[in-house]
């Protein structure tokens, strides 16, 4: 695996003239609409971000990446293979039920059954309620980072899964797949949905009950998904939208140029890497220059690998590709990780010779400049 770069994201660019048709409605433009209001039924990055808006997790996270309270207004362990939670008092649900400790009881089980969350909660072996404001979280064995990991745990209602027919996590994957928290839900945080239109938008209003602290004026948010880039910019700049994001790069520059749009970025904890499949005897969809598929997998040889990694000049891609809006990394993890070490975080040098004799060393045949090239795609 080779680390090239990691996304400066140019998160979004925003309208600053006072031009929304209701006063305090954010109209919200992003790429991809949420493929559900379940939180526990996906990790996609873009649902997971909506869905926040609605439920809460156990532990909360700063802007800044750091763990905070949440749900959960403590942590300890109590245990080698136990953590101990005590449970924040006087939340509501948005049907205007209080949380209970069974209830977070209830979402820890059920989320760590959801299949894009067994990674992280697989261990889990049980969450026991101690009393009416503590639950233990008990592991299979002992998990340092338990808590951490409890910033992608929603809390959800018990007993409204229960009288909605969805105590177990639908399955987004299986055809004709229908259910109530797909398109429903019934949160604790900041915002409540008011209608889920699948694939066209997204409406939310300010929770009023809200425990915590609500930052800003929205009182009520529109999520409209525009897929097409040129149309999105174009929404933003007719006033259609107040606030777009995955703004092309290329468009940054007529936009901040705009009167009365700002475009706004921030370092995203997204990367863009080449993988390459070292661990099969015969490689996917790898081809010699002259088009044959090979019977060896070359990436099996670490020689190779690292012909690839000094090969790539992810500098350029940087500059030309991603325009400055990125930075190169050496690491896995970045400022923002827990466990990051800047250190480490020093990738390897481009050096062409040194590639081509790793690969010569490896034995793989190099096409001359007037040969055709030898095909890789990711597997």
């Amino acid at each position: 695996m080779i680390k090239f770069l990691r996304l400066a994201a140019v998160c979004g660019a925003l309208a600053l003239a006072g031009y929304p048709v209701f006063a305090n409605t954010l109209r919200y433009g992003g790429t991809t609409p949420p493929l559900t209001m379940d939180p526990h039924s996906t990790n996609d990055f873009v649902t997971a971000s909506l869905v926040r808006q609605v439920y809460d997790s156990l532990v909360g996270l700063t802007n800044d990446m750091d763990i905070e309270p949440g749900i959960a207004t403590a942590w300890a362990p109590a245990g080698e293979n136990t953590w101990r939670f005590t449970i924040r008092e006087g939340v509501k649900f948005h049907d205007g039920t209080s949380l209970t400790a069974e209830d977070v009881a209830f979402s820890i089980m059920r989320q760590k059954e959801s299949a894009l969350y067994r990674s992280m909660y697989g261990q889990i072996r049980e969450a026991k309620v101690v009393d009416a404001k503590t639950v233990d979280v008990i592991s299979q064995g002992p998990d340092p980072i338990l808590p951490r990991k409890m910033v992608r745990l929603f809390v959800m209602s018990a007993t409204w899964a229960k009288a909605n027919n969805v105590e177990k996590v639908p399955d987004l994957g299986a055809q004709g797949t229908e259910a109530y928290s797909l398109r429903h839900a019934n949160g604790t945080g900041p915002m409540r949905l008011v209608l889920q239109e699948p694939a066209q938008r997204t409406t939310f209003e300010r929770n009023r009950a809200y425990w915590g602290t609500f930052s800003g004026n929205v009182e009520r948010a529109i999520d409209t998904p525009i897929a097409s880039a040129p149309t999105r910019v174009s929404a933003l700049l007719s006033n259609e939208l107040d606030l777009i994001t995955d703004v092309p790069l290329q468009d940054i520059e007529r936009i901040n140029g705009t009167a009365g749009f700002v475009v706004s970025s921030a370092p995203q904890q997204l990367f863009m890497q080449l993988e390459m499949d070292g661990t099969r005897d015969v490689a996917l969809d790898i081809w010699d220059k002259n088009g044959q598929p090979l019977q060896a997998n070359p990436f099996k040889d670490l020689r190779v690998r690292r012909a690839f990694a000094h090969a790539v000049d992810a500098k350029l891609i940087v500059d030309r590709v991603m325009r400055g809006q990125a930075f190169v990394v050496g690491t896995a993890a970045a400022a923002g990780f827990g466990g990051y070490q800047k250190d480490l975080d020093v990738r390897w040098p481009t050096d062409v010779e040194l590639a081509k004799k790793l690969l010569a060393e490896a034995a793989i045949p190099m096409a001359s400049s007037s040969s055709s090239t030898a095909r890789c795609s990711a597997t």
